[in-house]
Formats: C-alpha cells, sequence, structure tokens
C-alpha cells in the first residue's frame, strides 16, 4: 500500500449517482504523534439526473473508526455534476509509536424511492518523523580523557553526553550526520575534569534533525587508565594502564 497525504472514497452508483469522502491530511504534530484530517464529502451526478425536495441524504461517515458525522438531508440537486460537495468538517488521528497509521474511510448515503450507496476505502498516512537510534561504543580512553563512536539509522543535528547515568547532560554540539565521535574530558555535572583509574557511566544522546526528539543510547561503564606505578620496589617493572 502506498503512503498518501490523500485520498477519496466512492460509493457504488444507482441511479446515475454516487456519494464521494475526500480527505487530506493538513497537518502533523510531532510531540502528540497525530495528524489533522480536513474531510470533505459530496454527490457525483451523471447523465442529467436531478433530485428534488429532501431526496438525497448523507447518512453516516466515518473516519479511522469514528463516526465523524451523521450527514443531512440534501434538495435541488441536478446534474451532470463531477462533484457537489455537501458537508465537510475536520478530525484528528493519532499514530502509532512509530509513526506510521492505517486507516479506514467510509461514506453511507440515501436516495430516494432509489436504495443506499456506501463505499470505503483503507489508506496508509505518510508517517510522522519519531525517534532515532542512538548507539556508542568506546573509540579510546587515556588517563583522563574518554574517546567515544556514535551512530543514528536517522539525520542528528545535535548531541549530548552524560558521564553519571544521564542525570545531567553536557552539550557535544551540532552536527548533520549519522555518525560521529567526540571526547570527553570533563565530566558532564560540571568543569571537573576526568580523573585516572576511575569509572564513568556515559550515555550519548542525540536529536533527530526532522522531529527534534532526543534519544539516549545504552549505557556503558569506561574506566580511564591508570599512571603508570611501580609494582616490585627495587626493580624496572612497571604497569601502565
Amino acid at each position: 500500500m502506498a503512503q498518501v497525504t490523500s485520498g477519496t472514497v466512492y460509493t457504488n452508483t444507482l441511479a446515475n449517482t454516487k456519494f464521494y469522502l475526500s480527505w487530506s491530511r493538513a497537518s502533523y504534530d510531532v510531540s502528540l504523534n497525530e495528524s489533522t484530517i480536513n474531510w470533505t464529502a459530496g454527490i457525483i451526478i451523471s447523465n442529467g439526473q436531478y433530485w428534488l425536495s429532501n431526496a438525497v441524504k448523507i447518512t453516516s461517515i466515518y473516519i479511522n473508526g469514528t463516526k465523524v458525522s451523521s450527514g443531512g438531508t440534501y434538495s435541488n440537486i441536478y446534474g451532470p455534476t463531477t462533484g457537489t460537495a455537501l458537508i465537510s468538517g475536520t478530525t484528528k488521528i493519532e499514530h502509532n509509536d512509530d509513526g506510521t497509521k492505517t486507516f479506514s474511510a467510509s461514506i453511507s448515503g440515501w436516495l430516494w424511492e432509489t436504495g443506499s450507496p456506501s463505499g470505503s476505502g483503507t489508506f496508509e498516512l505518510v508517517p510522522i518523523p519519531r525517534y532515532a537510534t542512538s548507539v556508542q561504543s568506546l573509540n579510546s580512553k587515556t588517563e583522563t580523557t574518554i574517546s567515544m563512536k556514535w551512530s543514528s539509522d536517522n539525520t542528528i543535528d545535535y548531541v549530548w553526553y552524560s558521564t553519571d547515568w544521564g542525570t545531567t547532560w553536557k552539550a557535544v554540539g551540532s552536527v548533520n550526520a549519522t555518525s560521529g565521535s567526540y571526547t570527553i574530558s570533563t565530566q558532564s555535572k560540571d568543569a571537573s575534569k576526568l580523573t585516572a583509574n576511575t569509572t564513568y557511566n556515559v550515555i550519548t544522546r542525540v536529536r533527530r534533525k526532522d522531529s527534534q526528539l532526543t534519544t539516549n543510547s545504552e549505557k556503558l561503564s569506561v574506566t580511564t587508565y591508570d599512571y603508570p606505578h611501580v609494582t616490585k620496589v627495587g626493580t624496572t617493572d612497571l604497569t601502565i594502564g
């Protein structure tokens, strides 16, 4: 099924007449993860058919399983017409957690001494941008610095890091990429320098460029190297790192 931002449902044709329901996405809200849908319902008549007083009725309109209108009764509609709008409205559709959404739309009507045409369709909306992935790994380390690599499945425009399990954050800065690296020399909670032989609990936070939503990576404990020290007095045996 193709992803779309608009569509139309038609009923079956009776007495050269059918109803239609057209919809289009007016906007979407990233934070609420929902789309605003404008819809219009009307009638199409061919071959000079006409309907007089109280002869045409839209009985119900459903979008995404919700009855958005009970319709109304209409008079003095003459054909031919490629589409006469009779009623319109606006509704909101909540998307799935990943931003995708497939929904149904249907319309039912009534024609005097003729019958009750109806029709429905299913549509897949263009997804709303959601969260990017954030994957981090250790690139290198020294006694007082930690170098991290990060990557994501979408374009990122800003990166932060935390050295205390996400309690506080420090900005790495603006980027425009799906991967990169950065070096930590101070703790995220303040300006204190990293110290040797100390464990820091690192998280990388990324912000997806199109949705502006942030995602944290899994936590990673990194211990800086110890300074060189003597292992046996009177010898040259040293342990480095």
